[in-house]
C-alpha cells in the first residue's frame, strides 16, 4: 500500500500588503505549518512519533527562521542609517543650492551695476573732454584735436 503525506507551508511577512499597518521597524514574520496525513496501510508510525518528526522538523525550521532574522537585522539598520545620512545630504545640497542661486543673482546684479558705472564713467570723461575744449581758448591751453 502507499502513504500519502501532504504538508502546507504558509508565511505572512511584513511585505505582504494584508495587514496595512505601516510598521516599518517592527519585523513581525508568521509561519504556519499544517500536516495531512493520509494512510492506506496498516503499518504507519504512532501519531506521538509523527508528532516527535513534526516537532523536530519545526524547531529545525524555527531555528533557521531566527537565523535569517539575526541576519536580516544589520542590512535593516544599514539601510536605516543611510536613509538618514541620505537626508541629511540632500538637505545640505539643497542649502548649497540656494546659497549658489543667491550668490549667482547677486552677481548678475553686481555686473548691472558695473556695466552702469562704466557709461556713467565714460560720459563722464566725454563731459570733461567737451569741458577741456571749451575751456581751453579762455587759458590760453593748446588741446589735441582742437
Amino acid at each position: 500500500m502507499e502513504k500519502k503525506k501532504k504538508t502546507r507551508c504558509v508565511t505572512l511577512s511584513d511585505d505582504d500588503s494584508s495587514s496595512g499597518s505601516g510598521l516599518e521597524d517592527n519585523h513581525q514574520n508568521f509561519i504556519t505549518f499544517t500536516a495531512n496525513v493520509g494512510n492506506e496501510d496498516s503499518n504507519i508510525k504512532s501519531y506521538g512519533e509523527i508528532d516527535e518528526d513534526f516537532l523536530k522538523t519545526y524547531k529545525q525550521m524555527l531555528g533557521k527562521w531566527a537565523m535569517v532574522c539575526e541576519i536580516n537585522i544589520q542590512p535593516s539598520q544599514e539601510n536605516k542609517c543611510l536613509k538618514d545620512e541620505n537626508g541629511v545630504l540632500t538637505n545640505q545640497m539643497a542649502a548649497k543650492e540656494a546659497l549658489l542661486v543667491e550668490v549667482h543673482s547677486n552677481m548678475v546684479k553686481i555686473n548691472e551695476e558695473l556695466v552702469d558705472v562704466k557709461l556713467m564713467l565714460e560720459k563722464f570723461n566725454n563731459n570733461n573732454n567737451k569741458l577741456d575744449e571749451l575751456l581751453a581758448p579762455e587759458k590760453g591751453i593748446h588741446v589735441d584735436g582742437v
